[in-house]
């Protein structure tokens, strides 16, 4: 087991370097496309997480700690903003709905907890003791 730990703070701005950071740590057990999905999962959680936990705070911190298992990786994404209201994850589906010849009509919001579930083997959330934690398991193959 490895592990290691990330730190940025709420600005969007950050966000692409984490992913890119943890784009190239997955590379040391993933395949590509793989690597790419891990990528996509936590940009994501971590977007969600400063556009909507810490939507109210001027300044915050978002903390990622990427734990490569023989097996797996779990990426556990950790906040302190409002918690993500009881049923949200389950009732964001697995399948996109809209119409592909009209790009335009695309929703704004709302897909990305769809995406993080069709690139991770696994999603859990939890919140306690104003600790809110999304945990994404991908599975090697």
């Amino acid at each position: 087991m490895n592990k290691i730990n990330f730190s940025i703070a709420n600005d969007l701005a950050d966000v692409r370097l984490l992913g890119l950071c943890i784009r190239s740590v997955s590379s040391f057990g993933f395949i590509p496309e793989q690597c790419a999905e891990i990528e996509l999962a936590v940009v994501e959680a971590v977007n969600n997480v400063i556009e909507h936990a810490y939507s109210d705070l001027e300044k915050a911190i978002v903390k990622v700690i990427y734990t490569l298992f023989e097996d797996k990786a779990v990426i556990e994404v950790i906040d302190y903003g409002q918690a993500m209201q009881p049923g949200v994850l389950v009732e964001s589906g697995q399948e996109f709905s809209f119409d592909i010849e009209n790009l335009y009509a695309l929703p704004e919001s709302g897909m990305g907890l769809m995406l993080i579930k069709n690139c991770m083997s696994e999603v859990r959330y939890s919140s306690a003791d104003s600790c809110n934690r999304l945990i994404l398991t991908k599975l090697r193959q």
